[in-house]
């Protein structure tokens, strides 16, 4: 059967080595499915039926690509192609099975068990009607084993569905709810780098609501849906304008494979869960989220069920405004501009805009500077150490957050006057 022919960047150089090594190379998978809905080829999975070690390594060298192992055990390896701001990616594997036929038929769902050899891209097989499924908008598994070979295949399924707007073939349906229990035994960062791709597309609620109507999320510990609210969109343009110095922040990963707009509907997601705060620290172990990412995950859930008045209010002074944070323990000055990200009011993106340009003046290693030195701080109390300093920096710390301490002077003041008392 014909099909589009693909745009696969270094076809012809695919082409010489599959030759001079005398092996076939097939396009799998991702790239044939993309090429059917018009989408560019960027990750290209490429098979043989032999180890295909020393033509990766070949291809890496002729593109002056990077090379490395993804399972030496299993021959798995990709090179990493940059072309201009772009960095292709090629992997390369042998065979699953005897043929490509059976290779195929291994695969997860049938829109991804497409093939075709470089020597003739015009040419794919495809056994199990993939493209039809595509065409139709349909996600059907390859075959009544692909979730027990890989239960990560079940959540991977939704993100298709989100991704590509498809509908779950009934059959394949009832063996994701049948099977879903078994993606407690896959690892968590794994189910992490999942959820992370499936929240960065424009719309993933309904694929959220299948993750648990499945069972899927019960299955790792994640409690139900509480409520059904749409998920926040970034203005990007909103962004630049006000956020013009860290523009680059807002379209790198902000944490694990969580960029700003991903990350900011992770904790969206987690706000529609029922359970409170204390649970909120298992999933993000059960997921196997960074130190980071925890933290900056931990504060929002915070911030979003805290008393927010004095923050919002007008007069108070960024630099309580910032204390205030650092006592929700924000990790600044990151934090700063999530809550821009999050922020509709435009009095309020104005204000976590200027904290974050006041942050080089006022933190230190990401905390508020101290408004007397170390230094100062131990000629006027030197008779005091210990836990007993511990208690007279805290009591400073809350004249400064409720108005009667200000400025380096007042807060010298405030120490020698309790010095004195004391």
């Amino acid at each position: 059967m014909s099909f589009r022919t693909p745009s696969i960047p270094h076809l012809a150089t695919l082409q010489h080595l599959s030759q001079h090594h005398a092996l076939p190379i097939y396009v799998v998978g991702g790239a044939l499915r993309d090429a059917l809905l018009g989408h560019a080829c960027q990750d290209i999975d490429l098979i043989t039926p032999g180890d295909p070690t020393p033509i990766a390594q070949a291809f890496s060298k002729q593109q002056s690509g990077h090379w490395f192992w993804l399972d030496q055990q299993r021959l798995y390896s990709r090179v990493i192609v940059n072309e201009g701001n772009t960095a292709l990616q090629y992997d390369f594997a042998p065979f699953r099975a005897d043929t490509l036929d059976e290779d195929l038929r291994l695969r997860d769902f049938t829109i991804n068990a497409i093939a075709c050899s470089v020597d003739d891209p015009t040419q794919w097989v495809d056994p199990l009607s993939g493209q039809s499924d595509l065409e139709n908008r349909l996600l059907r598994e390859c075959s009544e084993q692909s979730f027990s070979d890989d239960p990560l295949r079940m959540l991977k399924g939704l993100r298709h569905c989100a991704q590509f707007g498809l509908s779950i073939d009934q059959a394949t349906w009832q063996h994701c709810q049948n099977e879903a229990p078994q993606l407690v035994h896959v690892a968590g960062e794994r189910i992490r780098q999942e959820l992370a791709v499936l929240l960065a597309q424009p719309s993933p609620q309904h694929a959220l609501h299948l993750f648990h109507q499945s069972g899927l999320a019960q299955a790792v510990g994640f409690p139900e849906l509480d409520n059904d609210r749409n998920f926040p969109s970034v203005d990007r343009a909103r962004l630049r304008r006000f956020f013009p110095q860290a523009e680059k922040a807002f379209f790198h990963d902000l944490c694990d494979e969580f960029n700003f707009d991903s990350f900011v509907k992770l904790c969206h997601y987690f706000s529609m869960l029922t359970e409170d705060t204390s649970k909120l620290d298992e999933l993000l172990s059960r997921v196997k989220m960074s130190r980071k990412g925890a933290r900056l995950a931990t504060f929002v859930h915070r911030f979003c069920r805290a008393d927010t008045t004095m923050i919002h209010h007008q007069v108070t002074p960024d630099r309580v405004r910032l204390l205030w944070l650092e006592d929700l323990r924000a990790p600044l000055p990151e934090a700063l501009l999530l809550l821009g990200v999050m922020e509709r009011r435009e009095v309020m993106l104005t204000c976590w805009q200027r904290l974050y340009a006041l942050c080089d003046e006022l933190l230190v290693n990401g905390r508020v500077r101290p408004l007397v030195s170390g230094a100062r701080l131990q000629e006027l109390c030197s008779d005091c150490s210990g836990q007993a300093l511990g208690k007279l920096l805290k009591k400073l710390r809350q004249a400064e957050l409720k108005g009667t301490v200000a400025t380096p002077q007042q807060a010298e003041n405030y120490l020698i006057q309790w010095c004195e008392s004391h």
